[in-house]
């Protein structure tokens, strides 16, 4: 004879197989599934092994104020008396250069491109300056603003990559 719905429960007879088995061992399992989850995030982002070194601050002005000793390279000034600043999101999960310095009052022209497989990091936003750029396949987007003294922060969308641009 065979139950069904509410036959089965009239019957008086529990259920037998799987979830007698997890009565028990709905901890374990648990904790064997968030496990699993925390390893394959990692797996997907790529990062499994040690984080990259931080870079050097880049200079995104003429080269007497970046000192030649700490090997700082500075980023050219474009014709226009425009700061440009290069930055990339690699698939690692950083930016190249996690602090920039420029200087303050004067325009600055962020290129920034990101590696395909940056995941969200393709995505660069600098909220106090209302900058918003999303780099498909590696192309370059370019936003222009003027910093006032200050420190401010530039991410992902979700907060994943991190920097700061310093304006003095």
């Amino acid at each position: 004879m065979k139950y069904c719905g509410k036959e089965f429960k009239l019957a008086g007879k529990r259920p037998r197989g799987i979830g007698k088995m997890l009565k028990g061992n709905l901890a374990l399992i648990t904790l064997l599934m968030g496990v699993m989850v925390v390893v394959g995030l990692f797996m997907v982002a790529g990062t499994a092994g040690a984080r990259p070194f931080k870079a050097a601050p880049t200079y995104a002005q003429d080269a007497s104020q970046a000192p030649a000793q700490q090997g700082i390279t500075p980023t050219p000034q474009g014709s226009s008396g425009v700061q440009d600043i290069y930055l990339r999101a690699l698939d690692a999960g950083v930016y190249d250069k996690p602090t920039v310095k420029v200087r303050a009052n004067e325009p600055v022209r962020v290129h920034f491109s990101a590696d395909p497989r940056a995941g969200c990091g393709r995505a660069f936003i600098m909220r106090d300056f209302g900058v918003q750029l999303v780099s498909r396949n590696g192309e370059e987007q370019v936003a222009e603003f003027t910093p006032k003294p200050g420190k401010y922060e530039y991410s992902c969308s979700m907060r994943m990559f991190r920097g700061v641009l310093e304006a003095s």
